[in-house]
């Protein structure tokens, strides 16, 4: 058995090396495919380069020509260029002069400028000097208003205090009116108490002698009698009362009397404080009017000189745009001479440019032949290295499937050789 295996082993090596011949000289057979389609591209690629080193030649050739006419109408150019220089150059003089007439015209007019504007500061500080006159003569007014203002509040002041007194000289009179007339009903009251007792004594005194009837009887008068005198007496207690209460009435009102005369010297005061102050005011805003009738002559005064100012720049850029004109119509005379030396070189540009371009077409319509001629020998190339390749993988595929193949009969050997073990 072992014997067997040992030569099913050898004839599937037998096989491998016989199966790794046969990819092997397939694999050489493409190779040299490759190496002649390699010798064919090459060859077309030295016939491009060839036809290539021809169409150089021939475009160097033209390039030449080219160059010759070029190296013509760059001598022409340079000949008008030199010529619009030098025009250039005159007009650059031109130019110069208007500018230095400019500048020289700015200048002026920048000096009477300044004058107007020196002219302008003197005047603002006259007129600062007049305003802070104006303000030194109301700060003035307003003191002397305020010095008015505090001698009618002093006055009002002692008014006050007089009128307090007044009042507090009236409140003492009514506390001694009410005094007095309390004292008088307490006399009053201690009358009655004696009267009472009086009538208290004759009573008993006639209670002694009521024993007798007709002292009875003379008690009963005496005891109407000093009914009678009690209710006098306390009739005069209350008219004195009445009397008191009116006299302390009295004095209220005449305290009220003198309280609304205070009031109304004080409202009377107060008024003339109130007149004094509109007075001061209408001062202070006669002196604000002064003030801004002043302002206003100063505006007027300073816009008069600004106007000067603006009339005396209004003129000189005047003179300033008339030398520009100027200046404007000599460059744009320049521009038209130095645009007529380039127009006449354009035109003599142009026709070299036309025969440049005629040998440049001349040349490139070359140029297109052999390129066509080389993408066409470069396509065949390319065709003939796409049929290789296609050659080459049909080979490299042919040669995969025999590899396949051993492998599978390799694998079938070895199965078969572990089926017989």
């Amino acid at each position: 058995m072992e014997a067997i295996v040992l030569a099913v082993i050898a004839e599937a090596m037998v096989q491998a090396v016989n199966m790794e011949a046969i990819v092997l000289a397939v694999i050489a057979e493409a190779m040299v495919l490759a190496v002649i389609v390699e010798a064919i591209v090459l060859a077309v690629i030295a016939v491009a380069m060839v036809l290539a080193v021809i169409v150089e030649a021939i475009v160097l050739a033209v390039n030449t020509e080219a160059m010759v006419l070029a190296v013509n109408v760059e001598a022409i150019v340079l000949a008008v260029i030199a010529e619009a220089m030098v025009l250039a150059v005159i007009v650059e003089a031109m130019v110069l002069v208007v500018i230095t007439e400019v500048m020289v015209l700015a200048v002026i007019a920048e000096a009477m400028v300044l004058v107007v504007i020196v002219e302008s500061m003197v005047l603002v500080v006259i007129m600062e000097v007049m305003v802070l006159a104006v303000i030194v003569e109301a700060m003035v007014l307003a003191v002397n208003a305020e010095a008015m203002v505090l001698a009618v509040i002093v006055e009002a002041m002692v008014l006050a205090v007089n009128a307090e007194a007044m009042v507090l000289a009236v409140i003492a009179e009514a506390m001694i009116l009410a005094v007095i007339a309390e004292t008088m009903v307490l006399a009053v009251n201690a009358e009655a108490i004696i009267l009472a007792v009086n009538a208290e004594v004759m009573v008993l005194v006639v209670i002694m002698e009521a024993m007798v009837l007709a002292v009875i009887v003379e008690a009963k008068v005496l005891a109407v009698i000093a009914e009678a005198m009690v209710l006098a007496v306390i009739t005069e207690a209350m008219v004195l009362a009445v009397i008191a209460e009116t006299m302390v009435l009295a004095v209220n009102a005449e305290a009220i009397i003198l309280a609304v005369n205070v009031e109304v010297l004080v409202l009377v005061v107060i008024l003339e404080a109130m007149v004094l102050a509109v007075i001061a005011e209408a001062m202070v805003l006669a002196v604000n009017v002064e003030v801004i009738v002043l302002a206003v002559i100063t505006e007027a005064m300073v816009l008069a000189v600004i106007a000067e100012a603006m009339v005396l720049a209004v003129i000189a850029e005047a003179m300033i745009l008339a030398v520009i004109a100027e200046a404007i119509i000599l460059a744009v005379n320049a521009e038209a001479m130095v645009l007529a030396v380039i127009v006449e070189a354009m035109v003599l540009a142009v026709n070299a440019g036309a025969m440049v371009l005629a040998v440049i077409a001349e040349a490139m319509v070359l140029a297109v032949i052999v390129e066509a001629i080389v993408l066409a020998v470069i396509a065949e190339a390319i065709v003939l290295a796409i049929i290789v390749e296609v050659m080459v993988l049909v080979t490299i595929a042919e040669a995969m499937v025999l590899a396949v193949m051993m492998d599978a009969m390799v694998l079938a050997m070895i199965v078969e050789v572990m089926v017989l073990q």
